[in-house]
């Protein structure tokens, strides 16, 4: 080998190892800037953890947040770095369920379930959350398991309650006896009785008196599963009690429901009750004006459906309620019910339970005749 091609094979391997250092250095470089923004991820993502409000996690500011958090955890996921905090799933499975992906959300919460510690003030939160997906999923065993375990892990000055009434709602469902569903109601009753009367310990007061009338009141169609239960004057006192409790405010739909309830009740007792300003009609046409102002308001396609699904049995049960309208709220619940998957499940105001997706479209159907019906009848007699 000549001198030459000596100096050659030198100079290129000195430029190769200053390619090579150059690339470490870029390297060390990018890897310094992985770990400040792991770093600083991990921060926003411990005071996501902390600042967690399972009441307010859908409002637009905390969805956005909630969304772009969960993107950059992916991110870091894909690339192989690791968070290091059980959180991280948490967090996942709270954005899987902003997108309606409820399986995956399911998945999530499992994981961070098994890891998390037993002191997380994000377990109940898990649970309640996985609760309701449950929920939603006619999966009352499983849900049941999941609220009764967002029960224990609440703070002892500060129960969920919350997911005690949905335990009680829950034995309902399962057709369990009177006796156990009563004594899931009537603890959380007597505790919350006791306690400051606050804002929210007032909605749920009203939210277990509301549930626990449904436990005993007569339905305009036979429920799928038969109630041995029925009471219906028994279910009038329980969503009068609500209906005294619950705070007045105009954008919550809970005060709407405890008067759409009470109104079938009282119409199916074939009664005007001497309390009440109003007949059970009139209530149920004030329902119709105060819950189409609600709906606006709301982008979640369950409550839409089922919103809708009542707007238009306001319109079969109150005469004063406009027969058109009722007409196309029905369109409205039916469209919007098939948006949705096929394996959620759909609360239906008028038999008290949770129904398929083709159950649900089958009452929607069955009072879209009924209002054509009616309306085909008035016609005739002003012919």
């Amino acid at each position: 080998m000549t001198t030459q091609e000596l100096q050659e094979i030198v100079l290129r391997s000195t430029s190769e190892l200053s390619d090579i250092r150059r690339q470490l250095t870029d390297l060390a470089a990018k890897e310094k800037r992985a770990e400040t923004a792991l770093r600083l991820l991990r921060t926003r993502l411990e005071e996501r953890l902390a600042a967690f409000d399972r009441d307010r996690y859908k409002t637009t500011d905390e969805r956005l947040q909630i969304e772009a958090l969960a993107a950059e955890i992916l991110i870091f996921q894909r690339l192989g770095y690791e968070l290091g905090a059980a959180g991280s799933q948490f967090i996942l499975g709270v954005s899987a369920l902003l997108e309606g992906r409820n399986l995956s959300a399911l998945e999530y919460f499992a994981d961070f379930l098994k890891s998390a510690a037993t002191n997380d003030a994000n377990r109940a939160n898990a649970s309640y959350l996985a609760g309701m997906i449950c929920y939603n999923r006619k999966d009352f065993t499983q849900a049941l398991e999941f609220y009764e375990s967002a029960f224990r892990h609440s703070p002892p000055g500060n129960p969920d309650w919350q997911s005690k009434i949905y335990v009680g709602e829950l034995l309902h469902f399962l057709r369990r006896s009177e006796d156990q569903i009563r004594r899931v109601f009537v603890e959380a009753e007597e505790t919350l009785a006791s306690v400051e009367d606050t804002l929210p310990i007032r909605f749920q007061l009203a939210t277990l008196y509301l549930k626990l009338g449904n436990c005993y009141v007569a339905t305009f169609l036979d429920p799928k599963e038969p109630n041995v239960i029925v009471n219906n004057s028994t279910a009038i006192r329980y969503y009068k009690q609500a209906r005294r409790i619950c705070p007045a405010i105009p954008e919550s739909l809970l005060p709407v429901v405890i008067d759409y309830s009470l109104a079938q009740a009282l119409i199916l007792a074939n009664s005007i009750d001497t309390d009440l300003r109003e007949t059970p009609q009139e209530i149920l046409a004030d329902v119709f004006k105060r819950l189409r102002k609600i709906v606006l308001t709301k982008r979640e396609e369950i409550i839409l459906a089922q919103s809708f699904f009542m707007l238009g049995t306001c319109a079969v049960y109150s005469p004063t309620v406009s027969k058109d309208a009722g007409e196309i709220y029905f369109e409205y619940a039916r469209h919007q019910t098939l948006t949705v998957p096929s394996s959620v499940c759909f609360y239906s105001c008028i038999t008290k339970e949770l129904l398929s997706r083709e159950q649900f479209i089958w009452q929607i159907d069955h009072y879209a005749g009924e209002l054509e019906h009616q309306t085909r009848r008035n016609q005739t007699r002003r012919r």
